[in-house]
């Protein structure tokens, strides 16, 4: 074959004939042969990997692959042999040889004792090499290049050439040593020279090309060192930036602390200084006047009696002023202590516990107080942000305290929500909770708020304070899918509306509408009014859907549910199964206080009483096939929750006990009792207090239900000193607040419990 045919043919074997790329030692370019023969790069190889092994792209016999692991394939290491040729450097291949010392003239002396393979050296090398003084190397044996026979050299019989070669024994043989005893005890080690250098040959290749891989893998494993090494300083340096702003931060807050309580040592250190100069010198006064007269009364007593007589009262007049006056029993004792660190700090402790402990939750920002914005509510929601670090943050607390008008105060009204009480609270449920709608508020007054966070080190210092209006009557609140409070400012008549929520629509029928209630009630000042507005139910992904919430309104000065503190429920529509010709739209709220029928065969009852309503099962399927039975008032129904379980609705079903849809049926609505299950579920009943007056009554609400409360009418101007603390959590879930008593420490742990003397927590 012509050399240039061998190029050509070279060529072709050295790339994959599928892809047509070299082979190379990088992983998707090492060359592996299948059983057949053929031979393909490995990330051909791994796209052609079938569940029983691998077809051959050529001939289609299919080679097993253990475990479906292309690099199990046998390597094709006589290609990488040839790829290590074709890659040879041209200068390696020249026939002219230098000297392996200098490498600068053709050698002429071969030292076979240097190197089992002997060194070549050139005359000049040799003689500095071999002529040290050291004497071992200047016996070491020296050939002439032209008399050196480069045969391999039979171990045993010198001058023989070998023909055979054993890796065990790493020895030569030749064709005497057959006929040596021993031979035939060793002659299976034995191969001839050629195919002995074959079989090492590809062995050598082998280990080679794991070298390479080896090699490229610890330059891999170098790169990624330097590049962690990299991230570790500039993680480090901004660890030491984080220390140091940390640090900065705690000495900021330590330093405001120090003036604050210095500056709160200087004040108490003026009062008493003034008080106790104030004294002594009343005390000199009334000492020298005393004195002054302690000697009249001493010359008196020395005097005749005609003489002590008649100056007597007079001197006694003054003396009795001065020992018997009024304030002596103020002069008699000092009027402040004069041991000022013992007595302050009690202080120094109160005000860092007011201030949180150093190192605890960074400090809240962009304090905000505006409307909540849904569905016109005029309630109040405080908001803020946090520096970028509020990963740490576990709770926030927040504080509010009732701005007082200039006006005198109304005889018989201070003190009002002193007291504290239960109460829900509203949080959004997006993100970080960085925003809480304020409860127990009363509607026309000026409230300063602040906030704080909580981290695992505690209490973090309060914000700077922001304050905010309660906007006064109406009060409007929408729908937030939580309990909301207010508190009464005064005596007198307020009108209360109240609208339950409308049932979804279906795919081809409505749901019921909600009722509207309106009334007039006497209420009186320090009466908290807890409201829970219902809202709409939805559809289902097969048209159905579940019923509309019911409003509730009444009021929770005992913090307990019962029916003497309800004043009005609103019921919600009833929900439809909406899809089929036989379905049928869902029933409107009631306006009496039982809920309404299901319709459709099998439908469920309306509940009675303030019980729920009950599923509309159908004979062949066990459970509520046409739609459960929505809420009432006291008691839950089998998917929807009662006032005091949370008012929430069933599957498919609106906040305020809506029923869920079942299987494939329409809710009943929520109310004071609930209406019962159906192809078209009942509405809710409604329910008005006997004393309340001008009461109406109306069908009608399209949308998710609120609450309006007016005032009609009152009899003195509210007056209100309020205080209070709110605490919860910034996961974003919200639940029942309870207040916290002012006396309570700012580090308390707080808890969820009910009690008028526990901190508000949301779990």
């Amino acid at each position: 074959m012509e050399n240039s045919d061998g190029g050509v043919l070279k060529g072709i074997y050295l790339e994959c004939i599928i892809c047509t790329l070299d082979y190379g030692l990088d992983a998707d370019r090492v060359p592996r042969v299948l059983n057949c023969g053929h031979t393909f790069c490995h990330s051909c190889l791994r796209q052609c990997l079938r569940n029983d092994g691998i077809p051959c792209p050529f001939c289609s016999a299919v080679t097993g692959v253990t475990f479906g692991d292309v690099s199990r394939i046998p390597v094709n290491y006589s290609i990488l042999d040839m790829l290590a040729i074709e890659n040879k450097p041209e200068e390696e291949e020249e026939d002219d040889e230098l000297c392996e010392v200098c490498v600068k003239v053709p050698p002429t002396i071969i030292c076979v004792s240097c190197s089992p393979m002997g060194v070549k050296f050139c005359d000049e090398c040799d003689k500095k090499e071999h002529n040290r003084s050291f004497k071992p190397v200047q016996l070491h044996k020296r050939i002439p290049l032209k008399d050196y026979n480069f045969s391999i050299m039979c171990s045993r019989h010198n001058g023989t050439v070998a023909t055979h070669y054993s890796e065990l024994l790493n020895h030569f043989a030749c064709l005497q040593c057959q006929s040596d005893p021993d031979w035939s005890g060793r002659s299976q080690s034995f191969l001839q020279v050629i195919d002995a250098a074959e079989h090492l040959r590809v062995r050598a290749a082998k280990y080679n090309y794991q070298c390479s891989l080896t090699m490229k893998q610890l330059h891999n494993t170098q790169k990624e060192l330097d590049s962690t090494l990299l991230k570790l300083v500039q993680s480090a340096g901004e660890a030491k930036l984080a220390i140091t702003s940390e640090f900065q931060r705690l000495a900021d807050a330590l330093q405001l602390r120090q003036q604050k309580l210095l500056k709160r040592v200087e004040e108490e250190y003026r009062n008493r200084k003034e008080s106790l100069e104030q004294q002594k010198s009343q005390v000199i006064e009334r000492s020298h006047a005393l004195s002054g007269h302690h000697e009249h009364l001493k010359s008196l007593l020395q005097r005749s009696n005609e003489d002590f007589l008649r100056g007597y009262n007079h001197v006694m007049d003054g003396v009795m002023v001065y020992l018997h006056g009024e304030d002596n029993n103020s002069l008699f004792s000092v009027s402040a202590p004069g041991d000022l660190p013992f007595f302050f700090r009690g202080k120094m402790e109160e005000e860092m516990k007011s201030h949180g402990a150093v190192g605890g939750g960074p400090v809240p920002q962009n304090i905000l107080c505006q409307r909540v914005p849904l569905h016109q509510s005029t309630m109040p929601q405080l908001s803020w942000s946090l520096p970028q670090y509020n990963n740490e943050v576990t709770q926030y607390e927040v504080e509010y305290e009732y701005i007082p008008d200039e006006r005198p105060p109304s005889p018989g009204n201070s003190g009002l929500l002193s007291a504290g009480m239960s109460q829900p609270a509203v949080v959004p449920k997006s993100g970080k909770a960085q925003a809480h709608i304020m409860n127990d508020l009363v509607p026309g007054c000026r409230y300063r708020f602040r906030v704080r966070s909580r981290s695992i080190a505690g209490w973090g210092m309060w914000s700077d304070s922001t304050t905010g209006r309660f906007d006064g009557f109406p009060v409007q609140m929408g729908f937030t899918g939580e309990k909301v409070s207010i508190k009464v400012p005064v005596n007198g008549e307020y009108r209360i509306t109240a609208a339950g929520a409308k049932a979804a629509n279906g795919g081809k029928f409505k749901g019921g509408r909600g009722a509207i209630i309106s009334a007039v009630f006497k209420l009186e000042a320090y009466d908290r009014i807890e409201v829970a507005v219902g809202g709409m139910s939805q559809m289902g992904t097969e048209g159905h859907s579940g019923g509309g919430g019911g409003t509730f309104v009444l009021l929770s000065n005992l913090g307990e549910c019962k029916l003497d503190n309800l004043l009005i429920v609103a019921g919600g529509g009833g929900g439809t199964r909406g899809y089929d010709d036989q379905d049928e739209d869902g029933y409107d709220a009631s306006l009496e206080t039982s809920g309404i029928d299901g319709r459709g065969n099998e439908h469920g009852e309306g509940g009675k009483e303030g019980l729920p309503g009950t599923d509309a099962d159908y004979s062949w399927y066990q459970g509520p096939c046409w739609g459960c039975g929505g809420a009432g008032f006291t008691k839950s129904s089998k998917t929807a929750k009662c006032y005091s379980e949370g008012l929430e609705g069933g599957q498919n079903g609106g906040f305020g006990g809506g029923g869920g849809v079942g299987l494939y049926g329409g809710g009943g609505g929520g109310g004071f009792s609930g209406g019962g299950g159906g192809r078209g579920g009942g509405g809710g009943g409604s329910y008005v207090k006997k004393t309340a007056t001008q009461v109406s009554k109306r069908v009608g609400n399209e949308k998710d239900g609120y609450v309006r409360i007016e005032r009609v009418n009152s009899s003195q101007d509210p007056l209100i000193c309020i205080s209070r603390k709110e605490i919860f959590n910034g996961t974003g879930l919200s639940g029942i607040i309870t207040p916290r008593s002012e006396s309570s420490s700012g580090s308390s742990s707080p808890t969820n419990n009910r009690s008028p003397q526990n901190t508000q927590l949301i779990q």
